[in-house]
Order: C-alpha cells, then sequence, then structure tokens
C-alpha cells in the first residue's frame, strides 16, 4: 500500500472524531467517549467491508483468469484433434477412391471385336 493511501485512511479514520467533536463545539452537550468510538468503529467497519469485498473480487477476477486459460487450453487441443481428423479423413478418403478406380478398371467391359463373317 503507498504511503498516500496509508495517509489517507489515517485521515478517514480520524474524521469522525473530528466532526463529532465540531458538532459537540457547537451544542451544548460534549460528545461521550461512547460516542466518539461509535463514531470511529463505524468507519472502521466500513472500511472492513470494502476491504473484505475487494479481497472477493480480486479472488474473484483471478479464478476467471484461470478459468479463461484452462478453456484457451482446451480450445487449442480441440483445434489440434480437430486437425489430426481432418488429415486422417482425408487420406481415407484418397485410399477409398483410390479402390473404387481400381475396381472399376478390373470391372469395366473389355471391347470384344465382333466375330468375322
Amino acid at each position: 500500500m503507498s504511503a498516500t493511501a496509508i495517509f489517507r485512511l489515517s485521515c478517514l479514520r480520524f474524521l469522525p472524531v473530528a466532526a463529532l467533536s465540531l458538532a459537540a463545539a457547537c451544542g451544548s452537550n460534549p460528545p461521550t467517549m461512547g460516542d466518539i468510538a461509535l463514531a470511529q468503529g463505524k468507519e472502521a467497519a466500513d472500511l472492513g467491508k470494502k476491504w473484505n469485498r475487494g479481497t472477493e473480487m480480486v479472488e474473484d477476477g483471478q479464478d476467471l483468469i484461470e478459468k479463461g486459460k484452462d478453456q484457451i487450453e482446451d480450445g487449442n487441443d480441440n483445434i489440434d484433434e480437430g486437425r489430426q481428423l481432418i488429415t486422417k479423413g482425408k487420406k481415407l478418403v484418397a485410399e477409398a477412391e483410390a479402390g473404387i478406380r481400381a475396381q472399376q478398371r478390373v470391372l469395366a467391359p473389355v471391347p470384344v471385336k465382333p466375330a468375322k463373317k
């Protein structure tokens, strides 16, 4: 955490105390220690909630990044497997075509010369 952020948090901690002190100066009754503690406690609780929510968001973001990396890896594996299937499939088609041509040559009618009369 930077020094500026620490300074801001320190200032925020004492802001409720200052506000209560000013309010007390304007009123007839000074704030009690309980009033001051409550004001500081609420501010500290709010900061704690923000901290916890921020930490959860960071963890959720890191989880999503990992999930995305896994999905990319799975996708690349699928692409590789697909390319291999295409290569094997084209080879099988070529072999079948060659076999069909060979059968056609064997089964092709042999021209018969007409008998001489």
